[in-house]
């Protein structure tokens, strides 16, 4: 019984035990009178109106009470910047996942997908930058995502993707997709003004499998191939049994413009070219 049931009920208890008392003390004092009536009917009307009135007001305070708990609820599993599912929201529904797995035997993956050289973006740029940067990096990836998939902001730079693969749409195409949608710069509000901006992921994943011991085997195994992903190659898929493999680069080189914004070019001393004609050349570091 909720607190506000509580009340009314207590209103209607005191207005039948009104009627239980004040009926017999009119009855004895005008028998057979219209007076029991008319002494009665006041005290009765006032409880009725008085429980309808209050469980009213206190119906429409809880139905405001709990809808304020629930937006903070939703709030505190919120990252505030990307407003996606923050890490503590994405190991809930990691766990709700594997749990699910275990009895259905569904498989299931997860999917670590990290912002290549976002520390140079930082420095070079500025923080506030980076910030407006994960924002719109953040808005592109759940543009390519289904809604059935569970995105969140794992922290800093990562990001985190619970899926779970059909027969119409399978994790090699899902992870192409998240590929794709950065082979095209971003746009960055930062200071009034929008900005397209060079941006590439690296993703490794883990799946679900009856050998899976823990929701933490999971996370670590996605993690580490992420950054297998980025050792061996930006740009780049690393899934288990990758190991060995050629990596898979989804797009090219960057162009010069994008080295620049990335802060990626450095200054190669040449010993003797003080005796030689000045001269230029470009080299791809993809580490």
């Amino acid at each position: 019984m909720t607190p506000i049931t509580k009340i009314v009920a207590l209103f209607l208890t005191s207005a039948i035990l009104w009627i239980l008392i004040t009926v017999p003390l009119w009855a004895t004092a005008f028998p057979r009178s219209p007076l029991v009536i008319i002494g009665i009917a006041p005290g009765l009307i006032i409880a009725v109106a008085a429980a309808i009135t209050i469980g009213w007001v206190l119906a429409k305070t809880d139905a405001a009470h709990n809808k304020i708990v629930a937006a903070l609820e939703e709030r505190a599993q919120r990252d505030p910047l990307t407003g996606m599912l923050n890490k503590e929201a994405f190991i809930t529904h990691l766990e709700v996942a594997f749990a699910r797995a275990q009895r259905s035997e569904k498989p299931f993956r997860v999917l670590f997908v990290d912002v290549d050289r976002f520390k140079d973006i930082n420095d070079f740029h500025g923080h506030r930058f980076g910030d407006a940067a994960l924002v719109a990096i953040a808005a592109r990836l759940r543009s390519v995502l289904r809604s059935a998939d569970i995105a969140a902001r794992y922290g800093g730079d990562e990001f985190t993707i619970i899926v779970e693969p059909d027969e119409g749409d399978t994790l090699d195409a899902i992870t192409a997709r998240i590929s794709r949608a950065f082979e095209t710069p971003v746009d960055i509000d930062h200071n009034g003004l929008r900005e397209s901006f060079p941006v590439t992921v690296s993703t490794g994943f883990s799946r679900y499998s009856d050998e899976t011991t823990s929701v933490d085997a999971l996370i670590e195994e996605a993690d580490e191939r992420m950054y297998d992903a980025k050792k061996r190659n930006r740009k780049t898929v690393s899934h288990p049994g990758a190991a060995g493999m050629t990596p898979r680069a989804f797009h090219g080189g960057r162009p010069v413009r994008s080295a620049l914004m990335m802060a990626s070019l450095l200054r190669q001393p040449c010993p003797g070219a003080a005796t030689r004609p000045p001269s230029y050349s470009a080299l791809d570091w993809s580490l």
